[in-house]
């Protein structure tokens, strides 16, 4: 029998092509075109078609995949794709072996019948609707441009549509993210750039008094950036914080700017029952102190009381230690601890719970909200546009409304 190998080979031209674009515009893997197709028109054995199918799945897969990762239209999580590989290189191997010791019309049936099953679900099931996201606390009506986890109102999506303006992405601590908000949207008004904020959704994700772990630090805001891999800017509530991003490779040497500055203060409950009011109260015998671990309050109440002459009689009194800034705030709230160190801008976040004290000149110390371009940012130009803009007094002036100091 003789082979027409050229229509052989144009034939799995035109079957890689057709696989690709499907696979490319639906997400599906080659092997739902590229088996079937195989064994029934090339007259490749099951086994060998599937191994095949896997060989090719790879340079198509990883080709969509960073299309899909360069459209700022669409979410892409490489935190959750690497989860998904842990599992697939598991469930590969032993998926290869079973193979192996099934015959070929057993594969090609349950191939077959998983095929059908798949489409029959996907024909009559719904999508599933977007997670709402939790309101920020003190930061009143909801932003004009909403985070990804928000779905979007029809008219916005067909405004953006319609304008192809870029669409410019911004990462922030939840604790620095209500004058953020007010800012992005006059930005908005004065240039029609959109810009989307998402907060931090691990450990400040809601309102509780987290108390860390042996894990505590290995699982920043930072690499919660860089597993999202999505935005342009990055906002931190200290310098030291986008120091890290540009040694570790997620944020962009000297692409920064430094917005506003927080003065340290001492945090205690709106009922203070301990009758808190200086530093020196912090450091007598049986008061209950917390203290952050993560993030922009690391380290803060060290300098504030080494400088005073404080540091091993605070040290003894320490009693909580928080995963950031929405769990130092509602540890006091809650009474878990007498006083904490914070900042004099938490005070619109929980005005109702927590008293804020401010430390003298002397013994306060100041660290700089900054944002920074990021070094998978997709709209660099509008990036900037929008970093410049958050240096004018009239941004400034919304962060100074908000307790942050010039």
């Amino acid at each position: 029998m003789t082979v027409d190998w050229m229509a052989v080979w144009w034939g799995l031209v035109l079957l890689g092509f057709f696989a690709g674009v499907l696979s490319g515009a639906l997400g599906v893997g080659s092997g739902i075109i590229v088996v079937p197709a195989l064994v029934f028109f090339i007259g490749v054995q099951q086994k060998s078609a599937q191994g095949m199918a896997l060989a090719v799945m790879v340079p198509m897969a990883l080709l969509g995949a960073y299309q899909y990762w360069r459209n700022p239209e669409i979410g892409f999580s490489l935190g959750a794709v690497g989860i998904l590989v842990i599992g697939a290189i598991a469930g590969t191997l032993l998926g290869t072996e079973v193979a192996a010791r099934l015959p070929a019309e057993v594969l090609r049936k349950v191939f077959a019948v998983f095929i059908l099953v798949v489409a029959i679900k996907m024909l009559i099931s719904p999508a599933a609707p977007a997670a709402p996201v939790a309101p920020l606390p003190g930061a009143g009506p909801a932003p004009a441009s909403a985070t990804p986890n928000e779905k979007e109102a029809p008219s916005m999506a067909v405004e953006k549509q319609q304008s192809h303006k870029p669409v410019v992405r911004v990462f922030s601590a939840r604790a620095c993210a209500a004058p953020l908000e007010k800012a992005a949207a006059l930005f908005q008004e004065r240039t029609g750039i959109a810009v989307e904020i998402s907060v931090c959704s691990r450990h400040c994700a809601s309102m509780e008094a987290e108390e860390a772990v042996g894990s505590a630090g290995g699982d920043d805001f930072l690499q919660e950036i860089a597993d999202a891999g999505i935005h342009d800017l990055a906002i931190g509530g200290a310098e030291y914080l986008l120091d890290d991003g540009e040694v570790r490779g997620i944020v962009q040497r000297r692409e920064r700017r430094t917005i506003a500055m927080r003065r340290s203060a001492l945090l205690v409950s709106a009922a203070n029952p301990r009758k808190i009011a200086r530093l020196e109260d912090v450091a007598l015998p049986g008061v209950r102190v917390g203290v952050s671990v993560l993030d922009c309050l690391k380290g803060v109440w060290e300098d504030i009381c080494g400088r005073a002459g404080l540091l091993e009689a605070v040290r003894n009194n320490l009693t909580f230690y928080a995963n950031g800034c929405i769990a130092i705030v509602e540890a006091v709230a809650q009474d878990k601890v007498d006083v904490a160190f914070g900042w004099s801008a938490f005070n619109h976040m929980e005005p109702n719970r927590i008293r804020v004290i401010p430390l003298p000149d002397h013994q306060s110390l100041s660290r700089g909200t900054c944002i920074g371009l990021l070094a998978f940012a997709r709209h660099p130009q509008e990036g900037r546009q929008f970093m410049d803009f958050l240096t004018t007094p009239d941004a400034r002036a919304l962060y100074q409304a908000f307790g942050w100091v010039l």
